[in-house]
């Protein structure tokens, strides 16, 4: 009691000192802001008092410090009643449960941060209110990223403005440029085709934007190479998506092109025949890899019941271009004929393919894992069924996430793709 009595002291003193020296200036709102400025401090409560919003937020952190909540809270909304937008932006902070509240008004006040804030939370929900709650704040990176954001994945949203306009210098930002001239120069536009001519389905709030970003990396990858046109469809209505299984499962309403590319707001990526599923969450070592299913590849990662028995016993409708497999590791002379005359990288073999263990068996396998020739691999390890690849190293068919493509995979694909 007796240090409230002191410090409510020390306030009436202050005052009354005040009003000796300057009299009429006492009830000046500028003349408290001077003083305040001048000594924070001394002149704090006074200033406070006399309706300077500045005084009182810096009181409100004095006592949030201090552990006095209760009273800081006060000083808290005092402030903000007195104009100060950083008070409220704080509030926003300090008291969770009505942190929408306090945002809004930090906002109105004028606080620069509350504005993002808001802004990022309704970019999916409310695009063209956040698109203008930034277009009223003045020009910065992070004002200018989430304005280029939102017109990116909203084309037309503006009319009077390009994403490529307003987007920052960083490297992210000229990447996505390039993915857009490269999308411009697609030869369909032009009564041309390609090889793999691709419907690229958007039905996620934000897939323009991840497809941009997977495609500056495609773009640099060696599948680039192949001969591929990309055409995006970010019509809602042109396709659905259901992830009743967790695998993400779309089908287009209207096929326009032999091959289909899905983006889904969630679910885990598949590629089958000529479609290739992907969610938001995908990476583009996923995105590699499925795409190598595309071309003909096989996991080499132990499939799972009941789809590695349906692979391995050949009932599985997939012409592998990397896998082979036998009932045994053992075979006769004519069984390892067939077998050499059958794979489909034989012209790109330099060693013997299998030991001779006795006048009419040998046992399947390579020696020199640098060369390519026969090598175990895991696909067919839950069945009595053996899987053989084409190299002895990892590949991003067994773990997508290495992103090592061996050449040998390269010149499969390019020469599927002119038979």
């Amino acid at each position: 009691m007796r240090a409230w009595l002191g410090k409510f002291s020390l306030f009436l003193l202050c005052i009354l000192a005040t009003l000796s020296l300057h009299g009429s200036q006492l009830q000046t709102l500028a003349y408290w802001n001077q003083m305040f400025a001048q000594a924070p401090v001394r002149f704090a409560y006074p200033a406070s008092y006399f309706g300077v919003g500045e005084a009182s937020h810096y009181l409100a952190e004095k006592y949030w410090r201090e552990q006095q909540r209760a009273r800081a809270l006060s000083f808290y909304q005092r402030a903000v009643r007195q104009g100060d937008a950083g008070a409220a932006y704080a509030l926003s902070v300090h008291v969770p449960a009505k942190s929408e509240q306090w945002l809004q008004a930090a906002a109105e006040l004028g606080d620069r941060e509350a504005s993002l804030t808001i802004a990022r939370r309704m970019l999916d929900t409310d695009p063209r209110r956040a698109y203008d709650l930034l277009q009223a704040l003045q020009p910065g990176t992070q004002r200018d990223t989430l304005m280029a954001r939102i017109l990116l994945a909203r084309p037309g949203l503006a009319a009077d403005t390009q994403w490529q306009d307003i987007a920052p210098d960083t490297e992210q930002w000229s990447k996505r440029r390039g993915v857009a001239r490269r999308l411009d120069e697609n030869p369909v536009h032009y009564g041309q085709q390609c090889l793999y001519g691709v419907n690229v389905y958007l039905q996620a709030r934000q897939a323009r934007i991840r497809l941009y970003d997977w495609l500056a990396e495609f773009y640099q990858h060696p599948f680039a190479q192949l001969d591929f046109c990309f055409t995006l469809i970010d019509r809602p209505e042109a396709a659905e998506c259901h992830t009743d299984d967790a695998r993400v499962d779309c089908w287009a309403r209207e096929v326009t092109s032999e091959y289909r590319w899905f983006v889904a707001e969630k679910g885990l990526a598949n590629a089958r025949a000529n479609e290739l599923h992907l969610s938001m969450s995908s990476s583009f070592e996923v995105l590699i890899h499925e795409l190598g299913h595309w071309f003909g590849l096989a996991d080499e990662y132990p499939m799972r019941e009941p789809m590695a028995s349906a692979f391995c016993e050949g009932r599985f409708r997939f012409e592998t271009k990397n896998l082979v497999v036998t009932s045994s590791s053992l075979v006769d002379a004519r069984t390892l004929q067939e077998l050499e005359e059958s794979l489909p990288w034989r012209d790109q073999i330099t060693q013997p393919i299998a030991t001779k263990m006795s006048s009419d068996l040998y046992r399947l396998g390579s020696d020199d894992s640098s060369q390519a020739g026969l090598f175990r691999a895991a696909t067919c390890e839950a069945t009595r069924f053996q899987a053989w690849k084409p190299v002895a190293e990892v590949t991003f068919m067994e773990q997508h996430d290495i992103g090592v493509v061996p050449p040998l995979y390269l010149r499969l694909i390019e020469q599927a793709a002119t038979q």
